[in-house]
């Protein structure tokens, strides 16, 4: 155990663009955290320079099985679901 799995995806937050991942078992894939990665750093918190890849991260706690769903919203509304099962082995 404790092996990470790690997903991203592109945010942007001055045109509307997010996402959220959730772990349908978080004793078994525990949120382990999240990171940003702007596309122009110098241009972070200006207007329309937020745009950036969103890496989140689960930490495998034991065996078993779990669904991380990814939700994409635009301007307030999910806009796409993607879920994805994962097996944790020893």
């Amino acid at each position: 155990m404790g092996q990470i799995v790690s997903l991203f995806y592109t945010v942007h937050g001055s045109v509307g663009i997010g996402g959220v991942v959730s772990s349908s078992d978080s004793t078994t894939l525990q949120p382990a955290g999240s990171r940003f990665d702007f596309e122009r750093p110098q241009m972070a918190g200006m207007t329309g320079g937020d745009s950036a890849t969103e890496t989140v991260f689960f930490q495998a706690l034991k065996a078993g099985k779990a669904t991380l769903t990814y939700k994409r919203n635009f301007r307030g509304k999910i806009e796409k679901t993607i879920k994805i099962k994962v097996k944790v082995r020893r």
